[in-house]
């Protein structure tokens, strides 16, 4: 993994803070999302790698096609 590298990962549940849990590579990690997008569950969802430590993720709009 590498920064600017894009994935995608699935929405497993949407908590009430607007936080995500999602499947990414087999596992599940909790995505903070500081957009104004709400995401439901079993949405497909791009993540572009920011940071490596600590890990952090940008969140990657759909565009139509991909929804």
């Amino acid at each position: 993994m590498k920064t600017n590298d894009i994935y995608k990962a699935k929405v497993v549940e949407v908590l009430e803070d607007g936080s995500l849990i999602m499947s990414f590579q087999g596992t599940l990690v909790r995505i903070v999302n500081r957009s104004a997008i709400a995401y439901s569950v079993n949405e497909l969802v791009k993540l572009k790698v920011k940071k490596l430590r600590p890990l952090e993720f940008k969140l990657l709009p759909q565009s139509p096609s991909e929804s």
